[in-house]
């Protein structure tokens, strides 16, 4: 090979791994699941929850507490004070800035348009072993308006529990 031909193939090949690099550091939205496979769902009849890493608004921590307990009980389980209990709940939150790169610089300052993204992990642990049987993450762009919050509490929860493994019980 030349010189020329291989000075541009080592150019090519550090551009893909940058582009790679690039694309793998990209945040992304939506939801991610872990389920163990071992574990059996359908024996679970009872839950507690423990310390997480709570919203740091108490209205949004009894927010989403409330839609897992519903969805928990939506799919069989009852909610005890705390062990011994079949399985343990936690969530943990977390609030970032990201900042919009396509969007235009504004005049003068050079700053890009900049959004609130908001993370939410809901584990289940086995109470003897502590190990995981369920591991959820969803990670959305949050509304400007607080009041509107709240409905994008309820349907990311929603979201996450439409990938537990027990479907939600038919109630007459």
């Amino acid at each position: 090979m030349e010189k020329a031909h291989l000075n541009s193939f080592f150019v090519a090949v550090l551009l893909l791994a940058a582009a790679s690099a690039t694309a793998a550091s990209d945040a992304k939205y939506g939801v991610a699941v872990k389920v163990d496979k071992h574990f059996d769902f359908s024996k679970l009849k009872t839950y507690c929850w423990t310390v997480g890493w709570p919203a740091y608004d108490k209205a949004t921590d009894q927010q989403i507490v409330a839609a897992v307990d519903r969805e928990l009980a939506a799919r069989g389980l009852t909610k005890l004070t705390g062990e011994p209990c079949d399985v343990i709940a936690k969530y943990g939150s977390l609030q970032r800035t990201d900042v919009d790169l396509d969007s235009e610089a504004f005049p003068g300052t050079g700053v890009r348009k900049v959004y609130a993204v908001g993370t939410l992990f809901i584990v289940l642990r086995e109470p003897r072993s502590r190990r995981e049987v369920f591991r959820a993450r969803v990670a959305a762009p949050l509304g400007s308006e607080p009041s509107k919050r709240a409905a994008q509490i309820d349907a990311a929860i929603a979201r996450i529990f439409k990938r537990y493994p027990v479907e939600r019980m038919v109630r007459p």
